[in-house]
């Protein structure tokens, strides 16, 4: 995310320096405003890709400001950032430079699937933490996997001069039984080392490499790194995923969230859904969940109570689609006892 810059109106000075650390984490430049008059100058004295915008500020609200910038013929895309229903339904219907309005408190998953929705930015797949038990750090060779397969997401981490680790996003783009090669943002400089961590079928993944080339273009820069002798899982799913197929409706029981939305359904465990939708839910937030689908050619149908526990957004033919994670509560026995049988029986098959 190099090279994109943010401007980040917030007078709550915790919230304000968490979003930050979080955007600067992530690559972003990132410039901070407390007031509508301070963005305002801000904004007259340098352009920003993008906007976080608080409703509520100490000299006047976030709406009058975007009035006062239609005015001068001035906008910029606009994320705002609200805890009242009421003013997210009036604000994306009035301003045009509003793109997005999160409700406070925001999932940070959703409101960076949400950034990355607007700016473009291809977005990464994310794995259920909900789903996943850690394991312990090894010393040594770990157990030797795959390396992520071509066009596969992984994270880039790497320590700098003041001891923090900087973290950025790349994909998988070719490889030979020696290197692999990645294509992410632009960087201004490339370490000699990395750690990578990817999202396996049944866990997280990590290992360490070296940064034996590396190119920068003007939107893009190329990464090869060496092969490593040995992967690390570091985490790895309590129960296995089956891929399934159909229909699920996810009815919000959260009053803030009125209407039921419908997904696709990828994936089924006995913990847990995997769907694709095109509006995210909040982390954490209560729903009911009906669905209809079929798994290795036997239909399955159950109406139980979950909660969202990822929502990671991606672009697919220039729209916005969600992979959301479900976390069921109390599924029944004889379904449970299913999927165990089920489960086998795709072992066999396979």
């Amino acid at each position: 995310m190099q090279g994109y810059k943010l401007l980040l109106v917030e007078d709550e000075p915790l919230l304000s320096r968490i979003i930050e650390e979080m955007l600067r984490g992530l690559g972003f430049r990132v410039a901070l405003a407390q007031s509508g008059q301070e963005a305002i100058a801000t904004l007259e004295q340098e352009p920003f890709d993008l906007m976080l915008l608080d409703v509520r500020l100490p000299d006047m609200s976030g709406l009058q400001m975007l009035d006062t910038l239609c005015k001068t013929q001035f906008s910029v895309p606009t994320i705002l950032l609200t805890a009242y229903q009421s003013e997210a339904e009036n604000a994306e219907s009035l301003h045009p430079s509003v793109e997005a309005v999160l409700l406070k408190p925001f999932d940070w998953d959703l409101l960076l699937a949400t950034i990355r929705r607007i700016l473009s930015i291809e977005p990464y797949t994310s794995v259920d933490c909900r789903e996943r038990v850690d394991l312990p750090e090894r010393s040594g060779s770990g157990t030797s996997y795959e390396t992520p397969p071509e066009r596969a997401w992984v994270t880039i981490s790497s320590a700098e001069d003041n001891g923090e680790w900087m973290a950025t996003v790349g994909q998988v783009i070719g490889g030979n039984e020696m290197c692999f090669s990645l294509m992410t943002a632009p960087v201004s400089e490339t370490p000699t080392r990395v750690k990578v961590q990817y999202p396996g079928k049944d866990g997280q993944y990590r290992f360490r490499a070296d940064v034996i080339d590396s190119v920068a273009a003007e939107s893009m820069g190329i990464w090869v790194l060496n092969r490593p002798r040995s992967v690390q899982r570091i985490q790895r799913r309590r129960f296995p995923r089956l891929e399934a197929e159909g229909h699920v409706t996810l009815i919000p029981l959260d009053q803030r969230v009125m209407r039921a939305v419908q997904a696709d359904l990828i994936d089924v465990s006995e913990r847990g859904l995997q769907i694709c939708a095109s509006t995210a839910l909040n982390k954490g937030t209560p729903v009911q969940v009906v669905v209809d689908g079929a798994l290795l050619n036997e239909n399955i149908h159950f109406v139980v109570q979950g909660a969202i526990c990822h929502a990671v957004g991606m672009i697919h033919n220039h729209t916005a689609r969600y992979h959301l994670g479900v976390t069921l509560k109390g599924l029944p026995i004889g379904l449970r006892q299913q999927l165990r049988s089920l489960s086998k029986l795709a072992l066999i098959q396979s």
